[in-house]
């Protein structure tokens, strides 16, 4: 088999394993998974595929590729779950990682280790925080950025050709990004390539007039959808469309949404690239600086690799784009990442030929923090030497889920697999550094990463979820519909416990004017609770369920960060003048499990 087949082969391999392996093992426990996944419940229950409005209320947040994506591989099953809701964002994930084997490995010059190169290029995009927590979650930000990237390379092959032909697989990447996230998936891909033609050839109008052709044909597709859900959704879809998509952007926007300072994206990006922000601190001794000069700097980048240099231009502009708006997120740079694991993998296998030795310190490194966390592991799971017992109360109530959770041959596989990588690095230690050396980072990176998410961080997710809250106010409440209102947020609902209560939860603004129905049951922060049934005089109100009395471990909810309590009410007598309150003598009810978990 030829050795770029094996390296193909190697990252389907390695990605569908370490992203599909206990996918729906950590439940929903924030609000932004729920509320894209919820969409897709509404889905398919009302069979509204142009503008799902779930509870008649709230109209999505986001275009609906996720959405339908979500909607047609849970159709197989008859319901979303937590595996069906993140199977776009892995399969989107497993594209973006063959797309960056096959664009970097086809380069004009270095023919002997592109191969190398764009292998762990894919490596470190799979390995890497950032992409691939997001990669694991159901959310619009990798499917977006692997449509973005798919776009660029196409553009750039493109522009590499002249402009000639017509780049319909770029039209489609871009016009599937906008139904993703809206415009913004057209204007990255062409700004990057813009820019990059603009300083290779120092022309302008030629590329300046094929992206906006390729831009305006890209637009095509979401006009006809966006027409269509305007005439469903009329002015309220309008301006929810042009506030999410452009407000957000020009800092317009109605509510204050992730508002950082400038640096914000290059702190990020330093968190998002562990643990190979580690590895570029070891090796900066490596570095040789040189005065620089723009004239000779421009020679170089003209002269350069023209995938090197479209790289450096791509992840430039990304960051740079999204330094302006003042709503920032990690996630919003992802477009980068693509390109700056490739930087990064240049750098790698360059070291290995130069200073080896920078790369063999930094594996022993490794091989500590290997060490570190099966010791740590071993110790809470089995509790040898009562570390456990001796933290602070608040420590040892984070990590008590994980303390105790009994894991199954599988998950010990997993978490054992560290063991594995530590013999490897050792093994070869004494070996002339070759692309073994590589491997062995490598394979100690993401084993580590693997096993600390199944031993450590879901189960401690789980813990944090609202999923067992859900089913206890399902004992009380086992059918109807179910009314909430939060006051801190306007914009917040109960999204997890909607999800798991199977879109019954329906958000009814704080301050409505529209009176309560006779009687029904209601879901309340449980410090707005008073003002709420205050404000209501005429009704009597039950508690029947608390959240802080039934979990006192988990008190708080994981979407509005406050207690939750659930009561019914009803109209009272005519006679009567004062609200009555009373606590509902109903038994805290058995736990529900889930046999899955």
């Amino acid at each position: 088999m030829r050795q770029s087949n094996v390296y193909l082969l190697l990252i389907l391999v390695i990605s569908a394993f370490f992203l599909f392996f206990g996918l729906d093992t950590a439940l929903f426990a924030s609000k932004g998974e729920p509320r894209e996944a919820i969409v897709a419940v509404q889905i398919l229950q009302s069979g509204d595929w142009i503008l799902p409005c779930v509870d008649g209320i709230d109209l999505p947040y986001k275009p609906p590729m996720l959405a339908w994506l979500v909607a047609a591989f849970s159709m197989i099953g008859g319901r979303v779950t937590e595996f069906t809701a993140r199977i776009p964002a892995v399969l989107a994930m497993i594209a973006m990682l063959v797309m960056a084997y096959r664009f970097f490995s086809r380069r004009v010059s270095d023919n002997r280790d592109n191969y190398l190169k764009a292998f762990v290029t894919a490596m470190i995009l799979l390995i890497a925080i950032e992409p691939h927590r997001t990669a694991i979650v159901c959310r619009v930000d990798m499917l977006l950025t692997a449509f973005i990237f798919a776009a660029m390379i196409s553009l750039y092959h493109w522009q590499q050709r002249g402009w000639k032909g017509f780049p319909i697989w770029g039209v489609l990447a871009m016009s599937a990004a906008t139904l993703t996230k809206g415009p913004i998936g057209i204007i990255l891909p062409c700004l990057a390539v813009f820019v990059f033609a603009i300083l290779k050839d120092n022309r302008f109008w030629r590329p300046a007039l094929s992206l906006l052709a390729v831009a305006i044909a890209a637009i095509v597709i979401p006009a006809i959808y966006y027409y269509v859900a305007y005439l469903r959704g009329g002015d309220q879809f309008l301006q929810l469309a042009l506030e999410e998509n452009f407000g957000r952007m020009l800092g317009k926007m109605t509510y204050e949404s992730h508002l950082h300072p400038f640096y914000y994206n290059f702190t990020s990006l330093l968190a998002g690239l562990l643990p190979f922000t580690l590895f570029l601190l070891f090796s900066i001794f490596a570095i040789r600086f040189a005065k620089p000069s723009l004239k000779g700097e421009m020679r170089r980048f003209r002269g350069a690799d023209p995938v090197l240099s479209f790289s450096a231009v791509a992840a430039l502009v990304v960051v740079v784009f999204y330094c302006f708006p003042a709503s920032k997120r990690s996630v919003y740079l992802l477009p980068a990442y693509p390109f700056l694991a490739f930087l990064i993998a240049e750098w790698m296998v360059r070291l290995r030929r130069r200073h080896s030795r920078v790369i063999k310190n930094y594996n022993y490194f490794l091989v500590v923090i290997a060490c570190i966390f099966l010791l740590v592991f071993a110790e809470f799971y089995f509790n040898f030497f009562g570390l456990k017992d001796r933290l602070p109360v608040k420590m040892q109530t984070l990590l008590s889920p994980a303390a105790f959770t009994r894991h199954s041959l599988l998950d010990a596989i997993v978490i054992a697999l560290p063991a594995a990588a530590i013999f490897y690095t050792l093994m070869i230690r004494r070996r002339p550094t070759s692309e073994k050396h590589i491997y062995a980072q490598l394979a100690l990176s993401l084993t580590v990463y693997m096993a600390a998410s199944v031993a450590f961080i879901a189960p401690i997710i789980n813990a944090k979820s609202d999923f067992f809250k859900a089913n206890e106010i399902a004992t009380i409440i086992p059918s109807g519909k179910i009314l909430s209102s939060i006051k801190s947020d306007p914009h917040m609902r109960f999204y997890t416990i909607d999800f798991y209560m199977d879109n019954r939860v329906i958000a009814r603004p704080f301050d409505s004017k529209e009176p309560l129905p006779k009687s029904a049951n209601i879901l309340l922060s449980s410090p707005e609770a008073d003002e709420f049934i205050a404000a209501h005089p005429e009704r009597s109100f039950q508690l029947l369920w608390n959240s802080e009395k039934a979990s006192p471990t988990a008190p708080k909810s994981c979407d509005s960060r406050q207690p939750v309590s659930l009561y019914a009410f009803r109209l009272s007598q005519p006679t009567e003048s004062t609200v009555q309150v009373e606590n509902s003598p109903i038994n805290k009810p058995s736990p529900v499990t889930n046999p899955k978990k």
